[in-house]
Protein backbone atom coordinates (compact mmCIF):
# COMPACT_ATOMS: atom_id res chain seq x y z
CA UNK A 1 0.00 0.00 0.00
CA UNK A 2 1.30 3.42 -0.91
CA UNK A 3 0.64 6.35 1.43
CA UNK A 4 0.63 9.98 0.37
CA UNK A 5 0.70 13.01 2.60
CA UNK A 6 -2.56 14.86 3.09
CA UNK A 7 -2.18 18.57 2.38
CA UNK A 8 -4.05 21.25 4.27
CA UNK A 9 -6.85 22.64 2.09
CA UNK A 10 -6.31 26.12 0.71
CA UNK A 11 -8.84 28.66 2.00
CA UNK A 12 -11.55 29.08 -0.57
CA UNK A 13 -10.33 26.10 -2.59
CA UNK A 14 -13.92 24.97 -2.88
CA UNK A 15 -17.10 26.89 -2.49
CA UNK A 16 -17.67 28.64 -5.82
CA UNK A 17 -21.29 28.13 -6.87
CA UNK A 18 -23.63 29.10 -9.67
CA UNK A 19 -27.37 29.55 -9.30
CA UNK A 20 -30.25 31.14 -11.17
CA UNK A 21 -32.22 33.95 -9.54
CA UNK A 22 -34.74 36.48 -10.90
CA UNK A 23 -31.99 38.39 -12.71
CA UNK A 24 -30.49 35.27 -14.31
CA UNK A 25 -27.31 33.33 -13.58
CA UNK A 26 -25.29 34.42 -10.54
CA UNK A 27 -21.84 33.20 -9.54
CA UNK A 28 -20.72 33.25 -5.93
CA UNK A 29 -16.92 33.09 -5.64
CA UNK A 30 -14.93 33.03 -2.37
CA UNK A 31 -12.86 36.20 -1.91
CA UNK A 32 -9.82 34.10 -0.96
CA UNK A 33 -9.93 32.41 -4.38
CA UNK A 34 -10.21 35.77 -6.16
CA UNK A 35 -7.31 37.25 -4.20
CA UNK A 36 -5.18 34.17 -4.96
CA UNK A 37 -5.91 34.70 -8.67
CA UNK A 38 -4.94 38.37 -8.48
CA UNK A 39 -8.39 39.98 -8.64
CA UNK A 40 -9.02 43.25 -6.77
CA UNK A 41 -12.31 43.95 -4.98
CA UNK A 42 -15.10 45.12 -7.31
CA UNK A 43 -12.85 44.61 -10.32
CA UNK A 44 -14.34 44.63 -13.82
CA UNK A 45 -14.04 41.26 -15.56
CA UNK A 46 -14.55 39.71 -18.96
CA UNK A 47 -16.30 36.35 -19.16
CA UNK A 48 -15.06 33.93 -21.82
CA UNK A 49 -17.11 30.82 -22.67
CA UNK A 50 -15.77 27.59 -24.13
CA UNK A 51 -17.20 24.20 -25.15
CA UNK A 52 -15.41 20.98 -25.99
CA UNK A 53 -17.59 17.92 -26.42
CA UNK A 54 -19.90 17.82 -23.41
CA UNK A 55 -17.63 20.03 -21.29
CA UNK A 56 -18.55 23.69 -20.87
CA UNK A 57 -16.33 26.21 -19.11
CA UNK A 58 -16.18 29.89 -18.39
CA UNK A 59 -13.05 31.88 -17.76
CA UNK A 60 -13.06 35.07 -15.70
CA UNK A 61 -10.36 37.51 -16.75
CA UNK A 62 -9.53 40.68 -14.83
CA UNK A 63 -9.85 43.54 -17.34
CA UNK A 64 -10.41 47.29 -16.71
CA UNK A 65 -12.56 47.35 -19.87
CA UNK A 66 -14.64 44.33 -18.73
CA UNK A 67 -18.42 44.58 -19.01
CA UNK A 68 -19.11 42.59 -15.81
CA UNK A 69 -18.25 43.64 -12.26
CA UNK A 70 -17.57 41.56 -9.16
CA UNK A 71 -19.65 42.71 -6.16
CA UNK A 72 -17.87 41.88 -2.88
CA UNK A 73 -20.02 40.60 -0.02
CA UNK A 74 -18.80 39.25 3.36
CA UNK A 75 -16.64 36.27 2.37
CA UNK A 76 -17.67 35.94 -1.27
CA UNK A 77 -17.97 38.06 -4.37
CA UNK A 78 -21.14 37.94 -6.44
CA UNK A 79 -21.09 38.11 -10.23
CA UNK A 80 -24.50 38.60 -11.85
CA UNK A 81 -24.43 37.36 -15.47
CA UNK A 82 -27.88 36.85 -17.03
CA UNK A 83 -26.11 35.92 -20.27
CA UNK A 84 -25.03 32.63 -18.65
CA UNK A 85 -28.62 31.57 -17.84
CA UNK A 86 -29.18 27.95 -18.95
CA UNK A 87 -32.00 26.57 -21.12
CA UNK A 88 -33.12 24.07 -18.48
CA UNK A 89 -34.63 25.16 -15.18
CA UNK A 90 -32.13 25.00 -12.31
CA UNK A 91 -33.65 24.84 -8.82
CA UNK A 92 -30.63 25.01 -6.55
CA UNK A 93 -27.07 26.24 -6.26
CA UNK A 94 -24.56 24.03 -8.01
CA UNK A 95 -20.87 23.79 -7.23
CA UNK A 96 -18.28 24.93 -9.74
CA UNK A 97 -15.00 23.08 -10.08
CA UNK A 98 -12.12 25.37 -10.95
CA UNK A 99 -8.61 25.12 -12.25
CA UNK A 100 -5.60 26.58 -10.49
CA UNK A 101 -6.12 30.34 -10.40
CA UNK A 102 -3.42 32.81 -11.28
CA UNK A 103 -2.43 35.67 -13.51
CA UNK A 104 -5.75 37.49 -13.18
CA UNK A 105 -7.88 34.61 -14.48
CA UNK A 106 -9.83 31.62 -13.18
CA UNK A 107 -11.44 28.82 -15.22
CA UNK A 108 -14.65 27.23 -13.93
CA UNK A 109 -16.29 24.03 -15.23
CA UNK A 110 -20.03 24.57 -15.58
CA UNK A 111 -22.34 21.83 -14.23
CA UNK A 112 -23.34 19.03 -16.62
CA UNK A 113 -26.26 19.99 -18.83
CA UNK A 114 -25.65 23.74 -18.47
CA UNK A 115 -26.51 24.77 -22.04
CA UNK A 116 -26.77 28.51 -22.60
CA UNK A 117 -30.32 29.66 -23.31
CA UNK A 118 -29.02 32.34 -25.69
CA UNK A 119 -26.06 31.62 -27.97
CA UNK A 120 -26.37 35.09 -29.53
CA UNK A 121 -24.54 36.57 -26.51
CA UNK A 122 -21.29 34.93 -27.66
CA UNK A 123 -18.98 37.12 -29.77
Amino acid sequence: MQFREVQKARPGANGATIAVNKQGAALSIPLALLKEAGFADATPVRILYGEEGRRRCIQLVSDPEGKFRLSPRKAVSLLQAPELTPKAKIDKKQSLAHSEPGGGKIIFDLPAGWDLARKDVLA
